[in-house]
């Protein structure tokens, strides 16, 4: 498919026997803006391990924002969700049962290291180079920003992505819904161009079209990353003006 960008493909990594998808997503994100990350430090900031499967992208991003590409350009990164990081940090274990549920909240929760993710989403709260927007995202957030040259990071069904592959998933993965992440570069009036690092096959250059993004992006949120550059001013995150000096008329 030609985008409308006519970007070309970024770098494609597959998701490795009983790996996390997370980890080679963000590495293209990395790649693709320049930036040489560390496997290994790219892996730590995952903060997974046998006891804690669940990944998280607070540290990845601080990572990918934090770290110079080649011609020493740092890169920004908007993040369009009703997550709230502030509210999370504070009880971390209340916010998710009163987000997700008491049953799904403990599974999270007992699958992740969050003593771990606290002290990244702190550093995400505070990173100057990470804007976050508290609202429920578009299909029309997509085009723009793909139109705007960033590389976004969206989170799918993977049953939905995957139709009629429930039981080699169960067997695979295990019941219930199961998230996975895609990397999105491009689009066109039919749809989007990405890379799927799979689990159960990974698929470069996959194209779904809008319709069906519509009913896998569960739940609708947006990470996107771009390169930064001087003739891009960084979003306002207040449409209140300063207030003017003292004695000004």
């Amino acid at each position: 498919m030609t985008g409308r960008l006519g970007r070309s493909p970024p770098p494609f990594f597959a998701t490795p026997d009983g790996g996390n998808c997370l980890a080679p997503i963000m590495r293209m994100v990395a790649e693709a803006l320049g930036i040489k990350l560390d496997v290994d430090d790219l892996n730590e900031s995952l903060h997974v391990d046998p006891e804690h499967p669940t990944a998280w992208a607070f540290g990845p991003t601080n990572l990918i924002t934090q770290t110079e590409g080649e011609d020493q350009q740092k890169c920004e990164a908007l993040v369009i969700s009703t997550f709230e990081t502030k509210s999370f940090v504070a009880d971390p274990e209340k916010y998710l049962k009163d987000r997700l549920g008491d049953e799904r909240a403990e599974k999270q929760i007992k699958n992740s290291n969050l003593g771990a993710v606290v002290e990244d989403a702190k550093a995400f709260h505070d990173n100057p180079d990470v804007t976050q927007e508290n609202r429920k995202p578009g299909l029309e957030d997509i085009r723009k920003l793909l139109a705007e040259d960033w590389y976004l990071v969206l989170l799918v069904d993977l049953r939905g992505l995957n139709p009629g592959r429930d039981a080699e998933l169960d067997q695979k993965l295990g019941e219930g819904p199961i998230s996975h992440y895609l990397f999105v570069y491009d689009f066109n009036d039919d749809g989007i161009m990405g890379h799927d690092p799979g689990p159960p096959e990974a698929h470069k250059e996959r194209f779904i079209p809008w319709n069906d993004l519509g009913e896998i992006w569960k739940p609708p949120v947006i990470r996107a990353f771009r390169s930064k550059s001087p003739s891009i001013p960084k979003p306002q995150t207040s449409l209140i003006p300063d207030p003017p000096p003292a004695g000004a008329k």
